[in-house]
């Protein structure tokens, strides 16, 4: 007799586990379903314009090197430019070649150098042709808001602007690059570097009356801010020199949260910032212990007026960039998690892009699964981000 009731409250426990969690399955089905808009490919939707159109930053976060994402921020761009004036595009590229990408979508340079055509993040053709075609009060900008990992960024730009014949009086620049080419050892040695262009600015510094009349303002300056960046550049590479990812990483953080800052208070209008996502999250859940970008700009920065939203773009499937070079296939059905945000949202979408805004109460007080293929967290959605837009592919980019 006991035996069988023991057995009776068994299958009971059982019974109402598997009926709570179906339960709790429902409900967060059943709130995505009832919010998440699907859309096709090249179509923004009016509910993610509604969303963002009176937004001051936009931060769009992505996973590196897809074709799909460059598509869908190049469209986004476009959209709310035309819905509410959004004129400025900001992207995570070293900050020396942020000139040639600022040229080129204003119409000023015909052609990109070779080494711009696998350009990822935005389609900045289309972009040109845009600016091509409307007023210049109405044109976009676009500018490069990260520090140069490397001392070569810096060389090839100031190359590129020689090659170009932008500047006719070249001595003060080919004596700088010259270490580029005859003392390789310098440019190795962080110290040595660091020396070799501080002397470069202040003998920039020093000649400013004769370089502007020979320059003209605008390249004597574009030249100056490349060479002051450099030397912060190289501050922000120093920790690496010791190991010390964490210390590099909150002064890259800190330069670019300086730098978005420096652009959004000098327009007026919206901008879409475009990063990695992990420098799009309110709080931190990934990565170094950060107060990563979209934290900064929600709660701090003085040029927002705490009008922002963070928008993080997943791809369901197929290959993203791994490290500098390499891709990696991943495949977000595989998570093994039936309540998992972004496979339902796949379920629901299909082959489709999906938009889901986190505003519901559900992703305000609710711990849920999400997959990042990094790494599968459990957390409150809105405390990370503001919405989520799935695509359901991901292949490389392509070149020009």
């Amino acid at each position: 007799m006991n035996r069988e009731i023991s057995k009776k409250i068994c299958i009971l426990i059982v019974t109402s586990l598997i009926f709570l969690l179906t339960a709790c399955d429902n409900s967060l089905k059943n709130s995505i379903e009832s919010h998440v808009v699907v859309f096709d490919e090249t179509v923004i939707p009016t509910e993610l314009i509604e969303r963002l159109k009176d937004k001051k930053a936009v931060v769009v976060g992505e996973y590196h090197g897809i074709q799909e994402h460059k598509d869908f921020v190049t469209d986004l761009m476009l959209d709310l430019n035309n819905y509410n004036q959004f004129d400025q595009l900001l992207l995570e590229m070293s900050h020396s070649l942020g000139w040639i990408l600022e040229d080129y979508t204003w119409g000023v340079l015909d052609q990109l150098p070779a080494y711009f055509q696998s350009l990822p993040q935005a389609d900045i053709s289309r972009i040109r042709d845009f600016n091509q075609r409307v007023p210049e009060e109405e044109r976009i900008r676009v500018r490069a808001i990260d520090i140069n990992h490397s001392p070569i960024f810096m060389g090839v730009s100031l190359r590129t602007m020689l090659e170009i014949g932008l500047i006719e009086y070249k001595e003060p620049v080919e004596e700088f690059l010259s270490v580029f080419d005859d003392n390789k050892g310098i440019i190795e040695d962080n110290k040595a570097f660091y020396k070799h262009v501080e002397e470069f600015y202040q003998n920039l510094i020093a000649e400013e009356a004769n370089l502007t009349e020979v320059w003209g303002e605008r390249y004597y300056h574009r030249i100056l801010d490349i060479v002051e960046i450099e030397i912060q550049s190289i501050v922000c590479r120093k920790p690496l020199e010791e190991g010390n990812v964490q210390l590099r990483s909150q002064l890259r953080e800190d330069f670019i949260k300086n730098m978005v800052d420096g652009y959004l208070k000098k327009n007026n209008n919206g901008t879409i910032i475009n990063v990695g996502f992990y420098h799009a999250q309110n709080s931190h859940f990934l990565g170094t212990e950060n107060k990563w970008l979209g934290e900064y700009l929600k709660h701090q920065s003085p040029y927002t007026n705490k009008k922002s939203y963070s928008l993080v773009v997943v791809p369901a499937k197929g290959e993203i960039k791994w490290g500098d070079t390499e891709y990696k296939t991943i495949d977000i059905t595989r998570s093994g998690r039936r309540d998992e945000l972004l496979r339902i949202m796949k379920d629901l979408a299909e082959e489709r892009r999906a938009f889901l805004s986190l505003d519901d109460v559900l992703f305000l007080e609710k711990a849920i699964y999400i997959n990042y293929h990094y790494t599968m967290l459990n957390i409150i959605p809105k405390e990370q981000f503001d919405g989520f837009v799935l695509l359901p592919r991901a292949t490389r980019t392509k070149e020009f």
